[in-house]
């Protein structure tokens, strides 16, 4: 292995000298080398030194490369398309190869079109005819094969599906509207990351977010998720059966003014034995400019099932919403009660023993019943 480093090294030494003075001797790449050199790089597994060496970033044809991909050009751009993904380095590669498969499917369905037997009517267009058959024209599915029927590129009204293989990863590119979207799967076809790109052309294209997925052994759902994208990260927990039961919000890390990421809002949920939401409980969190704890609030929803009589409980009141109470800093501030379907009331509290209930049968507002002070002050009705 250490031979293989120090072959590595060399050739890069030779590559990098601005020397001229002799001409460059003629070397013959060994393709196992090669390989076993960037699965090392690719799983950490070599000196950092000569990590550093390998991951210098050089030009070669106005693209950014690093330098094991111009020793081993095969693996140009599975490094960062692989979960590896450095912001600094990406040099979108993918997305030349993204526009390049759009230009070929477009040649491609315009060579079958002269090569087109059947020959229709032709009809003479005028502009109303011409923007009635452009509204009246279905979406056409259209697909291209490589050599071996494996398929390169779904294309579908203005959008765009484009399979790709990366070593033990398979990614598919989703393109609509200068909008891209990388969904990248395991050797067990999970989801385990998604990349959400705006993107113009090869020069103009800027990643916008990315999601990642974390999985306990075998599961099909994931136990936490990550998304993050310029301004702030949400760390999201879900429980065996891919129901969200907590989410943390950090604003990004200002390394400007030397601020660390802070948690600003963290928000619990609760469900029953049906699947079905009991309580969601959300805080807010502000920090003063030295980043010290300033304040915290709390909103917390709460809502109750089939409150009816369990003997009278029929289908009607198996489908009736839930009751609902609404808190903020432990102070009732909304509460829905149900009598039945369509017949129920709501109150809203402004201070403490001042409030609004409004009545409802059948869905319609029957009447409001004000309270100031604890007392009933005025009641409105509604014919």
């Amino acid at each position: 292995m250490k031979k293989i480093f120090a072959c590595l090294i060399a050739l890069v030494l030779t590559l990098c000298s601005c020397s001229q003075k002799k001409p460059a001797k003629i070397f013959v790449p060994n393709k196992n080398y090669q390989q076993y050199i960037f699965t090392q790089i690719q799983n950490d597994k070599v000196p950092q030194y000569f990590k550093r060496l390998m991951m210098r970033p050089v030009l070669q044809g106005g693209s950014t490369l690093y330098v094991f991909e111009k020793l081993y050009p095969e693996c140009t751009g599975l490094y960062d398309s692989a979960g590896f993904y450095s912001g600094e380095c990406d040099n979108g590669s993918w997305v030349e190869f993204l526009l390049f498969s759009m230009e070929e499917m477009r040649y491609g369905q315009e060579v079958l079109d002269l090569l087109e037997t059947d020959v229709q009517e032709e009809i003479p267009q005028t502009p109303e005819t011409e923007q009635e058959t452009a509204d009246n024209t279905p979406s056409v599915e259209k697909t291209l094969l490589d050599s071996y029927g494996r398929l390169r590129i779904l294309e579908f009204g203005n959008e765009r599906f484009i399979p790709q293989s990366l070593l033990d990863t398979q990614v598919l590119v989703h393109f609509s509207d200068k909008n891209a979207v990388r969904y990248f799967y395991d050797q067990s076809h999970r989801l385990i990351k998604k990349q959400y790109w705006k993107m113009a052309s090869v020069e103009d294209s800027t990643l916008t977010s990315t999601e990642t997925y974390e999985y306990e052994g075998q599961s099909r759902n994931p136990r936490r998720k990550n998304i993050e994208n310029d301004s702030a990260r949400i760390v999201s927990f879900f429980d065996e059966n891919g129901l969200v039961i907590k989410a943390e919000k950090y604003s990004k890390e200002d390394k400007e003014n030397k601020k660390l990421s802070s948690l600003i809002n963290r928000t619990d949920w609760k469900y029953d034995d049906k699947k079905r939401i009991t309580s969601q409980i959300s805080v807010d969190y502000t920090y003063d400019k030295s980043g010290k704890l300033k304040n915290k609030s709390e909103k917390k929803e709460i809502f109750y099932y089939n409150k009816a009589d369990k003997s009278q409980e029929s289908e009607e009141n198996q489908k009736m919403p839930p009751d609902y109470e609404l808190y903020e800093d432990g102070v009732l501030k909304m509460q829905t009660k149900y009598e039945s379907k369509g017949n129920y009331s709501t109150l809203i509290v402004f201070e403490p023993g001042t409030s609004v209930t409004t009545y409802y049968e059948d869905y319609a507002k029957k009447k409001d019943v004000y309270i100031y002070n604890g007392t009933e002050k005025r009641v409105k009705y509604y014919e």
